[in-house]
């Protein structure tokens, strides 16, 4: 091909691509040794005699020999620039191969280093590098924590590279921090607004995130790099713009104004209408002494009290022991009581609960579960416990979902109880005893003449760990009662009482022939 007289003879990297590595300046620390080496090092399989050119400069980085950057030094330095711009290794990218796309990103408190390569589509361990990056952090940036430097050095990173990566279909990002991968997937709990930026920012790109150990991290020479006097000044743009933008976040600079001179209304005419459910009437709280409580939440509750007033007149209660004291000091270390004298509890993450009195608890559960949509008991639990604690909070919140009288009209569990058929039999008088053995005469049947009875163990709650209960043939009516124990006098009690007296003849008991059942007749029929 001929252009002006002249024939393209291949073709040469495009400088800025190794801007990094040819604009360093003179050696003058053993940072900037190592970082050199570690840049140029990627290449070294594409270097002839790479050991031999950067003999000079790796003998710097002996202890037994003095720091001392000579002409020697600035000449291997030079040889090596230049074996790394004639190096096979800088290639451009290959859309056409499907061969991987590989961005390995470090990051420290010096600069944030990247390197884009892409693999060899034979042979996947020879890499070709297409650029060299490292942006220069400045003090702020600087002091971020190592957790936030790598989340930036990756959202900056990948940012500069967009141009290269953007619509690959086999992208690959190696960094050395694999906890940036559970903060990427969890954004929402992320500290400070800058930090889920980023994270919004990085979730724009779609690649493969590989953790490679920080002594094989290819970046790691390039976020060594200080600044340099010919390095150009990194653009300064707002990069929330970027992400709005991207996202398509929609900005309200000006507030829409409406004018009603303006509007004429000719008609109101009311289409597709639609039946809603008017709102429920403010009704008074329910007091918190009518939420069942446990006598371990009221001792608890109790013990706070105590604390409450310890930490603000710091005198020791009278009926306390030297070894109960002790105990109690210690359990007043997890809370503490602020200028404005609220007692709040400790977190050892920082996120210290306010402890709420007993008045305030419904109101507070109320708004978490009334206001927010009427979310279930974990949702609404995990929203109290961020900001407010109190004992037993868990129980309570359950109590009032389980009593919401909205939750129960819109519940999608809908218990289903098969159905009974009641079939006419025949009975036999023998005393006073009533059994099934023939067929002599029919009677008819009243309400809990033949009754279905069965004991069910459910949680211990306030002393009761059990339920008797029947259902009527016929009716398919219940009758019920909470049991302390399962024996055969307390359910002999019970259907005395509530079955017996209040229903009449109990003749047939179907049920599992269980010991205290049988008990219970004898007692019964004596």
């Amino acid at each position: 091909m001929e252009y002006a007289g002249g024939t393209f003879l291949g073709r040469v990297p495009d400088p800025t691509c190794l801007e990094k590595v040819t604009n360093c300046g003179p050696l003058l620390k053993l940072l900037d040794v190592r970082a050199f080496l570690g840049t140029v090092g990627v290449c070294r399989i594409f270097i002839d005699r790479f050991a031999e050119k950067a003999e000079p400069l790796v003998c710097l980085t002996c202890k037994d020999i003095p720091f001392q950057f000579g002409k020697e030094e600035a000449h291997s330095q030079a040889i090596l620039k230049d074996a790394l711009a004639l190096s096979p290794a800088i290639c451009p990218l290959n859309y056409s191969n499907n061969a991987p796309i590989v961005l390995s990103v470090d990051s420290c408190n010096i600069a944030i280093g990247y390197i884009l390569m892409q693999l060899n589509i034979d042979d996947p361990s020879i890499r070709y590098v297409n650029r060299f990056g490292s942006i220069t952090l400045n003090e702020r940036e600087a002091r971020y924590s190592q957790a936030k430097l790598e989340l930036d050095g990756l959202f900056r990173a990948l940012r500069a590279t967009r141009l290269w990566t953007v619509g690959t279909t086999h992208f690959v990002v190696e960094v050395d921090a694999l906890y940036i991968r559970g903060m990427i997937n969890n954004p929402d709990i992320q500290p400070n607004a800058a930090v889920n930026w980023w994270i919004t920012g990085i979730l724009l790109f779609s690649f493969t995130m590989v953790h490679v150990p920080s002594e094989r991290i290819a970046a790691d020479g390039p976020s060594r790099r200080t600044r340099q006097p010919g390095d150009l000044q990194e653009e300064d743009d707002d990069f929330e713009d970027w992400i709005d933008q991207a996202n398509g976040f929609m900005h309200f600079i000006n507030n829409l104004q409406s004018s009603s001179d303006t509007l004429n209304i000719l008609a109101t005419i009311s289409i597709f209408t639609v039946e809603s459910i008017a709102p429920p009437e403010e009704v008074e709280l329910t007091p918190y002494s009518a939420v069942p409580r446990s006598h371990r939440a009221l001792s608890i509750n109790n013990r706070v009290d105590l604390v409450r007033a310890y930490l603000h007149s710091l005198e020791r209660p009278r009926d306390l022991s030297d070894v109960q004291y002790h105990q109690f000091i210690k359990y007043c270390l997890q809370f503490f009581v602020d200028s404005s004298g609220q007692l709040w509890r400790k977190d050892p993450q920082g996120s210290h609960c306010l402890v709420i009195p007993q008045h305030r608890r419904l109101s507070i559960i109320r708004e978490a579960h009334d206001n927010m949509g009427h979310k279930g008991v974990w949702a609404t639990t995990t929203t109290i416990r961020e900001c407010f604690w109190w004992s037993r909070q868990a129980e309570d919140i359950k109590w009032y979902i389980c009593t919401c009288h909205l939750c129960q009209l819109q519940q999608t569990e809908k218990l289903r109880i098969p159905p009974v058929v009641a079939e006419p039999f025949k009975i036999m008088r023998r005393g006073l005893n009533t059994c099934v053995v023939g067929m002599n005469f029919t009677e008819p049947m009243g309400l809990f003449a033949k009754c279905y009875m069965d004991v069910m163990g459910m949680s211990k709650s306030g002393g009761y760990k059990y339920i008797v209960h029947g259902r009527c043939s016929s009716s398919t009516y219940p009758e019920f009662c909470k049991l302390r124990c399962q024996t055969g006098k307390a359910i002999a009690n019970w259907i005395f009482k509530d079955i017996l007296c209040r229903w009449g003849t109990l003749r047939v008991i179907i049920t599992d022939n269980g010991t205290p059942f049988v008990l219970a007749l004898d007692i019964l029929a004596k």
